[in-house]
């Protein structure tokens, strides 16, 4: 290698980061042309990068030449391993398929047959970087600096992947990744979830509704929707409770009737026994109108619900205290007791603010009357777990 060799490399891994952050505002939405749209950004993405690094190749053996299409993918998983810990595979498969598209295709076969083995993230993902090393040396088993390289991208996108899981594992509330380029891996794929777009006529209007907000980006818990005649086996697999990490069972009701207390009741499982039997359990005493929904449970320190009484008028609870938000942020409390910090009524104010202006009067229209919002503060975010009727 020249000189002028390592300091392409070293431009690429500092500039590759850059580009691979790049990501359109509409990633997070759920359908077939944003697919397309995103497969498209990958190839973009992949693209400049070869273009960059094609640049320092005019000197280069053939055997480099393709090596360096591997570094540049090295340097869009940097990117996303920084930002977020999870691997745009969008970019890599796009990448890799303009690198060789023979092997891609023999990589793509061998991954498929292997993937339907398997139901989770973890394993697919490790199927698809196997597949492509082995198709690797069967293809260029004397390009040495090629399978070098494509051992170091198999071992940077597992190790991006690990770091993730263990982010997960750490944190004390759910996690909200937009996990779209990885629906055809995950094990939720035949499972209505909060991170499809659903109707009210299908998930219930409480569904609906924190389907829309968390695809949104707003902090609503991860959630899967159960009917009658579904895999229970699947949806428990999937919520894994725990006494650590409880999952919630609760009804999402198809026609919105606030009278009924039934839509308020919920179920704490903390093992798949008792996940298991609360399904059944609320499947026992269910109406037509209602599919049950399963969410991670969220340890709030701080837990109420907001509405907006008049114009420029909050209230806002929190237990047993009541606070009058004004528009200007003044408040008062209408009890003695005051451990709300007054940040935390301001933010729950300031969020039902938001959402009126975004989505005030398509609620309204629907619902027939202003919202409500419960929610939950674990000491580092609002989540927002459920939006109700007055």
């Amino acid at each position: 290698m020249t000189i002028e060799q390592i300091f392409g490399g070293l431009l690429i891994l500092a500039i590759g980061p850059i580009v691979g952050t790049i990501q359109p505002l509409w990633r997070d939405k759920t359908s077939w042309a944003v697919a397309q749209g995103l497969l498209c950004v990958g190839v973009a993405k992949f693209l400049f990068s070869y273009l960059l690094h094609a640049q320092f190749l005019a000197t280069g053996s053939s055997e480099w030449v393709m090596a360096w299409d591997m570094i540049a993918l090295m340097g869009l998983v940097l990117a996303r391993s920084r930002r977020d810990n999870r691997v745009d595979l969008w970019s890599i498969a796009a990448g890799y398929g303009l690198h060789d598209p023979v092997s891609a295709g023999l990589a793509a076969l061998l991954a498929g047959a292997g993937v339907i083995c398997f139901r989770t993230t973890k394993q697919g993902v490790n199927v698809v970087l196997l597949a492509m090393m082995l198709v690797t040396v069967l293809r260029y088993s004397t390009n040495q600096p090629l399978l070098v390289m494509t051992g170091l991208l198999c071992m940077l996108i597992y190790w991006s992947h690990e770091n993730a899981d263990r982010s997960k594992k750490q944190s004390t509330h759910p996690v909200n990744p937009s996990e779209t380029e990885l629906k055809f891996f995950r094990a939720d794929a035949a499972v209505v979830t909060l991170d499809d777009r659903v109707l009210p006529l299908q998930a219930g209007q409480p569904a609906a509704y924190l389907s829309e907000l968390r695809r949104s980006g707003y902090s609503v818990p991860q959630g899967w929707m159960v009917y009658p005649g579904d895999d229970l086996e699947t949806v428990i697999a999937l919520a894994m409770p725990t006494a650590q990490f409880p999952a919630i069972v609760r009804y999402s009701h198809l026609l919105a009737n606030p009278l009924d207390d039934r839509t308020k009741q919920v179920w704490e499982s903390k093992s798949d026994q008792e996940l298991r039997a609360a399904l059944l359990q609320a499947f026992d005493g269910a109406k037509a109108s209602m599919v049950l929904m399963v969410m991670p449970k969220v340890w709030a320190v701080f837990s109420g619900a907001v509405r907006e009484v008049m114009p420029g008028y909050v209230l806002v609870t929190c237990g047993q205290e009541r606070f009058e938000v004004r528009s200007k942020g003044q408040i008062s409390a209408n009890v003695k007791t005051y451990e709300t910090p007054d940040r935390l009524i301001r933010e729950v104010a300031e969020l039902l603010t938001k959402l009126q202006k975004e989505y005030g009067e398509e609620y309204k229209k629907q619902l027939g009357s202003g919202f409500a919002i419960d929610w939950m503060h674990d000491g580092e975010r609002i989540w927002i777990w459920d939006i109700r009727a007055l």
